[in-house]
């Protein structure tokens, strides 16, 4: 029965070491994905912005030449 019991627990310390290597690959993987989709986030909104900007400008540009003519 001891020496069992010592067996399962050993198996057991194995099983929760594999698990925690897993753990630490996924965590890893998912805080790189999670980097990459803020990046990827951030650049999409600063074109959004400067396309707005644009279009203000050229907005503002032609109310000026509408005010002079």
């Amino acid at each position: 029965m001891n020496s069992s019991k010592d067996f399962e627990d050993s198996e057991d310390e194995q099983f929760s070491n594999l698990n925690g290597i897993d753990d630490n690959a996924n965590r890893r993987r998912r805080i790189i994905a999670r980097r990459r989709r803020r990046r990827r986030r951030r650049r999409r909104r600063r074109r959004r912005r400067r396309r707005r900007q644009r279009r203000r400008r050229q907005q503002i540009q032609t109310y000026i030449i509408a005010k002079q003519s």
